[in-house]
């Protein structure tokens, strides 16, 4: 019997849990998340496999898609799908009905403005040198919600490269940021 109402109790407890944060979505609160120290820096471009990075990736910033250890796949993200198109260019399908936190849409110029402000000489991004940095590498807009990408050498690996770009607002200035504003893709899904 005790086996039982610790099961009930455990699966109670979860279920009410998930009712309450899927509410607290539904009413727009924010979200605060307590760390045991203050992180040096929240920059998203900064967002690699550090201390710093699984924070950031876990919860504020997106990527287009991202890797599962577990299974040692790429799965899709931000984006949907991609195509590879040869030549070293890549197609990549954007998910509809992204928010970021500040209520913007999620679009394609997001992505493009992404890129280059991680391959801008105006700021340090550690993923631009560790990932890009030895390809020249184009976005270009083919509608709201569609994106290709040219890498020159041509890059077969280039959506698993694309999955350490984080995702920011085109707004986003060409500057450290303290206070990023990160997708709603979670909330979603």
């Amino acid at each position: 019997m005790k086996k039982i109402t610790t099961s009930l109790l455990v699966t109670g407890t979860v279920s009410i849990a998930t009712m309450t944060a899927g509410y607290a979505q539904a009413a727009n609160t924010d979200v605060k998340i307590v760390l045991n120290e203050e992180l040096e820096l929240v920059e998203p471009c900064m967002a690699s496999q550090s201390n710093i990075g699984r924070v950031i990736l876990q919860n504020v910033s997106e990527t287009l898609a991202t890797v599962n250890p577990g299974y040692g796949t790429l799965e899709p993200r931000l984006a949907t799908s991609w195509d590879d198109l040869g030549d070293g260019k890549w197609r990549f399908h954007l998910r509809k009905g992204v928010t970021f936190s500040d209520g913007s849409s999620f679009t394609a110029a997001d992505v493009k403005h992404s890129l280059e402000r991680t391959l801008s000489d105006k700021l340090s991004c550690e993923i631009k040198a560790r990932y890009f940095g030895n390809m020249d590498l184009k976005a270009n807009i083919v509608d709201e919600y569609t994106i290709d990408f040219t890498a020159s050498p041509n890059q077969p690996i280039l959506p698993l490269l694309l999955s350490a770009l984080t995702i920011v607002p085109e707004e986003t200035p060409l500057e450290f940021t303290r206070k990023p504003i990160g997708t709603r893709l979670l909330c979603i899904i």
